[in-house]
């Protein structure tokens, strides 16, 4: 069922290692969420929003998306990564509900 659905996804509007829990949204002109809404028919499934933050200076998007992490941010990926997979398992026994509450307070790794 579609309450079950709980989406991840890179999101530039976030900056780097901050992490949200959303129930619902648009896509925020991510395609790939814009492809999901589309097959779905409406926005009304949770995600897990990974903020990647905007490209610096005139880089291209297609280009800051597709790079690789700088040094500081590679040394902080494990404890995001961890973070986001507790969350997935804490979305499947408590809820999206339970998972804003507790995880966007703490979902802040920024450098």
């Amino acid at each position: 069922p579609q309450e079950r659905l709980f989406v991840i996804h890179d999101d530039m509007d976030l900056p780097f290692g901050t992490l949200r829990v959303r129930p619902n949204g648009s896509n925020g002109g991510q395609k790939g969420m814009g492809s999901i809404i589309n097959q779905l028919g409406n926005n009304e499934f949770s995600r897990l929003r990974c903020g990647i933050g905007h490209p610096p200076g005139q880089m291209e998007v297609i280009d800051f998306v597709l790079n690789k992490f700088s040094k500081e941010e590679s040394e902080l990926l494990p404890e995001i990564l961890d973070k986001a997979s507790s969350c997935v398992l804490d979305f499947v026994t408590q809820g999206t509900i339970w998972c804003m509450n507790h995880y966007n307070k703490t979902l802040d790794f920024r450098p």
